[in-house]
């Protein structure tokens, strides 16, 4: 995995090559990163009694993905300007 610095970012932005949608303000650019907003909900990962799991996903059959996704994740909710911490 490649770590891009930020004027490659900008550079891949104006491309067209990556797209972040919306647009991120320049405010939001550190050296090698772009910090995003993310919406109020969304799922982390979560091991079933808090503890590591070994686990198999068949990504093509999209059925047992979702079951997956569904029995190892929860969903948060976050109200506006509150911290998490994944």
């Amino acid at each position: 995995m490649a770590v891009l610095s930020d004027n490659e970012i900008w550079r891949l932005l104006d491309s067209g090559d990556l797209i972040i949608d919306p647009r991120p303000a320049a405010r939001a650019a550190s050296p090698s990163a772009i910090d995003l907003t993310l919406a109020n909900d969304f799922t982390v990962p979560e091991a079933p009694g808090g503890e590591a799991a070994e686990t198999v996903i068949d990504t093509r059959d999209s059925r047992a993905v979702m079951q997956a996704i569904n029995a190892l994740s929860r969903t948060v909710s976050v109200a506006d300007a509150e911290p998490f911490t994944l």
